[in-house]
């Protein structure tokens, strides 16, 4: 089991015991599995609602996730955010909504969307999700009810207060949840601190003209400092008036935004200074990001003690657990600096300009570290710099920059490629496109390189080559070789896709031409590898062969180890096709080798797969080693989720399984042809000899009628069925 997401808290949840145990039971009884906990700003729903994930959380066979959708405001994210948190991907013309369907239609699980108000209107595709699924909870926070038939809405109140009719019974009053959560929270910066008949009286009026908000009480606790309550009550009276209808739901102008106008007002210059320009970020940001948003500090700010101080007032959360520590605001705090910041117009026009320059660099940065292999540290910042990376591109539009949008998108499109925003990438490619013939050539070439990649990744071939068409000429314009021989080669892998092996051989050769101009190994090998694989589509396997050592030879002499282990899976593969068993075993196993060195992977998942095929075809003695290995290559791309090589690995295992139940290896058939259409991976030339001869296997064992018809109940199996044959082997 897992928890995804979840974020961590140094303070307890106060006060609401008896309410997590009430919803708890709710949950567990109601038929209903989108569920809204409803209330305005401040009344704890967040904190709820992972405690409740908490309580739950051992129900729920594959865990609980946390996902917070504070940050956006289009409600077309939100079902991608959620596929993402699965470390799900849209790939050709799998979309998310069906990668989401896949990934959830057999699983037991909860998943809380936090702050879902500003996206409310995606309610009806979450719960269309859930339609299609059975054992998937939604658990929703939000200021506003989707008025979904299919949703549960549970109103969730401010605390309790005493009513504070002039008597003082001490003990009464400190079980009421809302002193009992201020005391709490004044006693971690004055553990001396005690309720007495001097200050009860002074506290319960505090907590009602706070209206019983946690987020309020919790920000007068953190700033009250050294005041006596009866003097904290007097200067909070200058900012709230007191409320007689204590039960009704408050705005955040009527509370939190006057106890912030205190808290801030009550706080030191620093704090003053620095919280409007914070209002600019959303999301997570770092020190560093701040540094160079508030370059015209005064030399009298520590810009780090202020945030310091700043999370010790609740101002601010940091995560001290990530390699930089990073801060983010509650969004109603959020939204209180945004609004300050918007009254001095230069200001935040100066301080929006500072941040898409700032996250412009990072988006560069991002790239240069993919492309110098550290995919898995830079992908976990793009995923964390992506809601400032809306901002700020959002920022531009506004402002008519169109070909500083051009030149963003550009700079970050490999990063977009590899996790999967491709068609939010393109989306701001459409909206400044129309703008495209004004930008200066190199941001056309960029751009046009940019939308034939992500026009690739969704197969939308026709677009992808033009873009690469109209981009071409501009590289050459430019004599920028390094462009014409990434745009030769990306239209070969089109046209390889496309079956139109003479024209991908073509554009390969022209791209190695000028990568071997250049001296880039790097980029010679990648295309070289390009070169073998074309050759293996048309069946010619020794040519192939040939290209993949030539591949394999500068990996070897740049050192590159992952790519080596590519190059051995590959020559292997073709070992594999011409019926060399026993030198692709070898490769394969030098291959899985260098693969284990790292994570797992779609190319470990296809390694072993290759090696389950060389044993099993190469002796019988080596039938159980070939089950064991292509039972990982299954269990593995289910972990991971990889459609693609899931069905590949089915059919490897269904050629093991063949002889000893034909019946169960022809629902693995049918299964896998399923998850192919399902994910649109056609079969090529060597795969589709391979099932032929399966078949041919199987229907000497059941006959063609019989085969059919199990293929057909393999194809109506769910994923969970066919992994479930697997195991039984």
């Amino acid at each position: 089991m897992q928890r995804i997401g979840f974020p961590t808290f140094t303070t307890p949840l106060i006060g609401r015991d008896a309410d997590v145990a009430a919803l708890v039971n709710r949950l567990r009884q109601s038929p209903t599995r989108f569920t809204t906990l409803l209330g305005p700003s401040g009344t704890g729903k967040t904190r709820l609602s992972i405690q409740i994930a908490d309580r739950l959380y051992a129900e729920f066979r594959d865990g609980v996730a946390f996902i917070s959708l504070a940050t956006l405001d289009d409600p077309d994210l939100v079902i991608p955010t959620i596929a993402r948190s699965f470390g799900l991907a849209e790939r050709g013309s799998l979309r998310y909504e069906e990668a989401l369907v896949q990934f959830l239609r057999d699983r037991q699980c909860l998943i809380v969307l936090d702050n879902m108000e500003r996206v409310i209107d995606a309610a009806p595709h979450v719960i269309g999700l859930l339609s299609q699924t059975e054992q998937v909870r939604v658990l929703v926070t939000s200021q506003k009810a989707a008025n979904d038939p299919q949703e549960e809405v549970i109103p969730i109140p401010p605390l309790a207060i005493p009513l504070g009719n002039g008597s003082v019974q001490i003990e009464t009053i400190s079980m009421s949840p809302a002193v009992a959560l201020f005391l709490d929270r004044i006693r971690r910066g004055r553990p001396e601190f005690m309720l007495d008949q001097a200050n009860a009286l002074h506290i319960v009026e505090i907590c009602r003209r706070l209206r019983g908000l946690p987020l309020a009480i919790e920000l007068v606790a953190a700033h009250s400092d050294t005041l006596r309550p009866a003097d904290l009550l007097l200067l909070l009276r200058n900012y709230l008036p007191a409320e007689q209808n204590v039960g009704a739901a408050p705005a955040p102008e009527q509370v939190l935004h006057p106890v912030l106008d205190w808290c801030i007002s009550y706080s030191v210059p620093a704090i003053r200074w620095l919280l409007p320009r914070l209002g600019v970020f959303q999301g997570e940001w770092t020190l560093s990001q701040v540094q160079l948003l508030a370059s015209e500090a005064p030399n009298t700010i520590d810009l780090a003690k202020t945030l310091d101080a700043m999370v010790a007032k609740g101002l601010l959360l940091n995560n001290a657990a990530s390699d930089e520590p990073t801060y983010t605001m509650l969004d109603t705090i959020r939204q209180y600096a945004a609004r300050q910041l918007k009254r001095n117009a230069q200001l935040d026009a100066a301080c929006h300009a500072a941040h898409a320059k700032a996250f412009q660099q990072l988006a560069l940065d991002i790239d240069a570290g993919i492309r110098q292999g550290q995919g898995m540290v830079w992908s976990k910042r793009l995923n964390q710099a992506m809601p400032n990376i809306r901002s700020a591109l959002q920022w531009l539009y506004q402002q008519q920059r169109y070909s500083d949008i051009a030149r963003f998108i550009a700079s970050m499109v490999l990063p977009l490629f590899q996790q999967g925003y491709i068609r939010e990438g393109l989306s701001w490619i459409a909206r400044v496109g129309a703008h495209a013939a004004s930008f200066e050539p190199q941001i056309q070439l960029h751009f046009g390189y940019a939308n034939g990649l992500l026009s690739y990744a969704i197969s939308d071939y026709p677009s992808a080559l033009q873009a690469y068409g109209q981009a071409l000429p501009h590289a050459k314009m430019l004599n920028d070789l390094d462009y014409q021989a990434r745009l030769l080669n990306n239209q070969g892998m089109i046209y390889a896709e496309q079956a139109n092996y003479a024209a991908a051989r073509e554009v390969y050769e022209a791209a190695l031409a000028i990568r071997q101009q250049q001296a880039n190994l790097w980029g010679e090998a990648i295309i070289l590898n390009n070169l073998g694989s074309v050759a293996q589509f048309q069946g010619d396997h020794h040519a192939g062969r040939d290209y993949f050592q030539a591949s394999l030879a500068i990996y070897q002499q740049l050192g590159d180890q992952m790519s080596q282990a590519v190059s051995f899976q590959n020559i292997a593969t073709t070992q594999l096709n011409i019926d060399e068993y026993a030198e692709a075993e070898q490769l394969f196993r030098e291959s899985i080798a260098i693969h284990r060195q790292s994570e797992e992977s779609p190319p470990l998942i296809m390694a072993l797969y290759g090696l389950g095929l060389a044993l099993l075809r190469q002796s019988s003695s080596n039938r159980s080693e070939a089950g064991d290995v292509l039972h990982e290559a299954v269990a593995m791309a289910a972990r991971l989720n990889v459609q693609r090589s899931l069905a590949i690995a089915f059919e490897g295992f269904a050629e093991w399984l063949a002889p000893i139940n034909p019946h169960h290896a022809a629902y693995l058939v049918g299964g896998a042809a399923s998850l192919r259409q399902a994910c649109d991976v056609g079969y090529s030339s060597v795969s589709l000899r391979d099932v032929a001869n399966l078949r041919e296997q199987l229907d000497h064992s059941l006959g063609q009628t019989e085969r059919l018809a199990a293929e057909a109940t393999g194809e109506a199996l769910s994923q969970a069925e066919l992994l479930m044959l697997v195991s039984q082997g």
